[in-house]
């Protein structure tokens, strides 16, 4: 209801506007083909199709003080119905003044530096159903603040309503051992999901330094999946408790060095934990005698809770390599291995694209796991990774802009 509240009000506002000024819309839509290795927990088949399409809008008033965006998401897939979805990722009035800006409405916030993972980035839904690398995002209902100063910037959050996550269905890849039963939910707040989080951050650029200081107090985006049995067996209450966390991020740009590093400590569940993310990328401008750069990523991941964390990023190494070919295509592509030397567990990931003309664009992606255990030991809480042994795949993605 909160969620439909803040649309209506959005709404209200934009009609209020000044007629004058531009309006551009554009989209993206495209069809997606994933081929697996091996058939899946809850289904026989080993490919699936699915179709998507992003329409997205922005609305600038004549004066320039007043933005109006959305955009949305749909896919419908072949297997699995919950990812088959529909989700508002933006729909927001930003107002700006000389100092200051004021966003209300439905965003997406981004905090991370690192490559591997985004260990601050706290304020939006993992949309897990789109990829299980948790880039893609939900879309959250918000009002922001930010306070811009020669001293730095400071950004105020108030998020008006809690984004449950999304997992893939019975039938559907990458889901978990047992079945996730939304309706046993639960929350640490007292008033569940309509508890009004609020979130703080300190940016400021020192010439090649760029760094952020921020802290969350709300409904931690990540639930614990608790067991619970039922009638039909075994399944997974997902269980939203209260965080509390404190953040670092920071890059320095050092020639043709980039040094980044996340840091977080947090409290939950009567736990206080610490975990970073720190490493560098550098980047070989003009490599092999071509306009294309290649860069070089190293990482190293830490979790002081352990195993006994849900994190598989204990003390994991990732190397990269980042390919721009700098063509009138944009092609690129990106080679990353993610390995834990204490459990042997491994993901080797391939990204890359380009486009075909100013319409298409072609972007391949794949991805395999593998780890030290046998395969009757795929579920093993000091692997967390392995269940996933079975979920290697590739995938081929053509998209159409207009």
């Amino acid at each position: 209801m909160m969620l439909k509240h803040l649309i209506n009000s959005l709404l209200i506002v934009s009609s209020s506007a000044c007629l004058a000024g531009n309006l551009n819309w554009k989209m993206e839509s495209g069809v997606e083909l994933r081929g697996f290795e091996h058939a899946g927990l809850g289904t026989n088949s080993d490919a699936t199709v699915s179709l998507y399409a992003e329409p997205e809008f922005t609305y600038e008033t004549s004066q320039g003080t007043d933005i109006f965006s959305g955009k949305a998401f749909m896919r419908a897939d072949n297997e699995d119905a919950q990812r088959s979805h529909v989700d508002i990722r933006e729909l927001s009035w930003l107002h700006i003044n000389e100092e200051s800006d004021l966003r209300i409405g439905i965003s997406r916030v981004f905090w991370g530096v690192t490559e591997s993972q985004h260990l601050v980035d706290v304020i939006n839904q993992t949309d897990l159903v789109e990829n299980p690398d948790g880039e893609a995002k939900l879309g959250q209902p918000m009002i922001q603040w930010a306070w811009m100063q020669d001293w730095g910037t400071l950004d105020l959050y108030a998020l008006v309503g809690f984004r449950e996550r999304r997992f893939p269905g019975e039938d559907g890849r990458f889901r978990t051992l047992y079945p996730i039963d939304k309706q046993a939910t639960t929350y640490e707040a007292s008033n569940n999901k309509d508890r009004i989080d609020l979130a703080v951050r300190y940016s400021r650029t020192i010439e090649s330094w760029d760094f952020a200081v921020s802290h969350f107090s709300g409904t931690a985006r990540t639930p614990v999946l608790e067991e619970r049995p039922d009638i039909d067996g075994i399944k997974y209450a997902p269980h939203y408790p209260l965080l509390e966390q404190t953040g670092f991020v920071s890059q320095y740009v050092q020639g043709d060095w980039l040094w980044k590093v996340e840091l977080i400590s947090a409290q939950q569940q009567n736990q206080r934990f610490t975990a970073s993310t720190f490493g560098f990328e550098y980047t070989q401008v003009g490599v092999f005698a071509s306009q294309a750069d290649l860069g070089w990523l190293v990482e190293y991941s830490f979790d002081d809770r352990g195993t006994n964390g849900p994190s598989s990023f204990e003390h994991d190494w990732f190397a990269g390599w980042r390919l721009s070919a700098n063509d009138p295509q944009s092609s690129e592509a990106l080679l990353g291995l993610l390995w834990d030397p204490a459990s042997g567990e491994k993901s080797v990931s391939i990204e890359a694209s380009t486009r075909l003309g100013n319409d298409i664009k072609i972007a391949f992606e794949m991805r395999s796991y593998s780890g030290s255990k046998p395969a009757d030991d795929l579920f093993s809480d000091d692997d967390k990774l392995l269940f996933l042994s079975t979920e290697s795949y590739a995938q081929l993605e053509v998209a159409y802009y207009f």
